[in-house]
């Protein structure tokens, strides 16, 4: 069984991803475009797989939940 603290980290690094990909909506340069490109790098990956699978999430359906929260906030910012 995995320790409280790992799932808790786990859960801190998809929370990090899923706000990283609000980023950079707005302009289409810069740092934060590179930010939100790295996050949608990360949630491309078997790390990003791995970790859902570990906490017990689908890692589709997390993904494809964070790329509907980063469309509807850029429908709200444009």
């Amino acid at each position: 069984m995995i320790s409280p603290g790992y799932i808790y980290l786990i859960h801190e690094i998809l929370m990090l991803a899923r706000s990283e990909l609000q980023y950079g909506v707005k302009k289409r340069r810069g740092k934060y475009v590179q930010i939100r490109n790295d996050a949608l790098s990360f949630i491309h990956s078997e790390w990003f797989e791995t970790l859902c699978i570990v906490v017990n999430l689908d890692p589709d359906a997390v993904r494809d939940q964070f790329l509907r929260s980063a469309k509807t906030t850029r429908k709200k910012l444009g």
